[in-house]
């Protein structure tokens, strides 16, 4: 049993595999990814959740830029209603350390822009 579809230029394909005894949800872009579910929806659900985390995270990288920490803190905290509180709990990060790359006194991470994209595009 075998299905495929293509979702934003991937090819997805949901197989059955007799030797875990669930779907496979596969993405042929990035071959060392898959999903196992009990149904053929769930695996391609999950796979497509997972190509689409990555492929943030990728994009995330090439576009890294410590110059955008404010520019992004400011965004982040419109979705969280302007609570420097509330974005740090999101951010399991302090207000002192948030404060301190907003005033430029810390760089922000990588890791750092990722949680603020995720934020930012979470709201939208």
């Amino acid at each position: 049993m075998k299905s495929s579809t293509e979702i934003n230029n991937f090819n997805f394909t949901v197989e059955w595999s007799a030797e875990d005894g669930q779907f496979v949800g596969l993405c042929k872009e990035f071959p060392s990814l898959s999903w196992l579910e009990d149904t053929q929806d769930q695996a391609l659900a999950g796979i497509e959740r997972l190509v689409r985390d990555v492929k943030k995270d990728i994009d995330a990288e090439k576009h890294y830029d410590k110059k955008k920490a404010k520019e992004l803190i400011t965004q982040a905290l419109t979705s969280c209603d302007g609570s420097k509180p509330e974005l740090a709990r999101r951010m399991g990060m302090t207000r002192q350390y948030i404060n301190a790359v907003l005033r430029g006194d810390k760089a922000m991470s990588y890791g750092m822009q990722v949680m603020l994209e995720g934020i930012i595009s979470d709201a939208l």
